[in-house]
């Protein structure tokens, strides 16, 4: 019996796995198929399965229907840094790292569609501080926010303490 295949867009196959930042090699590993595999995918010479680009899309980050559109989404940046000057483009960020921040903006959203449903006001703390703002300001107004004074992190003995006390 045939596999059914998925009529993903070959652009959007390549567009989602270099956000990924993956080389093709590593995508191929990453989803169980040959790196030709990958760029027969990419080029449009074949499909992948329904399974394959299930796959594929959990190894990139997206969701499966995002491999369907006709082209990437515009300003669908990982994150902003702002810690760059104008114009200047930033580094390149690891694999790991893209999974890991996309990760914690999923449960940032999943917090605040938590709050929003159980009818919480969102928390005040966040977005309070402008760009420019000076770091050191801002993390004594979150001490102060949460309720953390200098010296308390020493009596934490693990991190699980530590998040817990704040």
């Amino acid at each position: 019996m045939a596999s059914i295949r998925a009529l993903v867009t070959p652009e959007m196959m390549k567009w989602a796995r270099e956000r990924a930042r993956l080389s093709v090699d590593d995508a191929a590993k990453k989803i169980c198929v040959s790196a030709s595999r990958v760029g027969e995918w990419e080029s449009g010479q074949t499909q992948p399965t329904l399974l394959q680009a299930k796959k594929a899309a959990e190894v990139y980050g997206r969701p499966f229907a995002v491999l369907y559109l006709e082209s990437p989404p515009r300003d669908f940046d990982l994150i902003r840094d702002f810690r760059q000057l104008p114009g200047v483009l930033g580094g390149e960020y690891s694999y790991a790292l893209t999974m890991l921040i996309r990760e914690m903006q999923d449960r940032q959203e999943w917090v605040r569609d938590m709050r929003r449903e159980m009818c919480l006001r969102p928390l005040e703390f966040v977005r309070s501080s402008s760009r420019g703002a000076n770091f050191i300001n801002v993390a004594n107004d979150l001490r102060t926010t949460l309720g953390v004074r200098d010296g308390d992190e020493s009596s934490w003995p693990t991190m699980n303490a530590a998040l817990n006390a704040w």
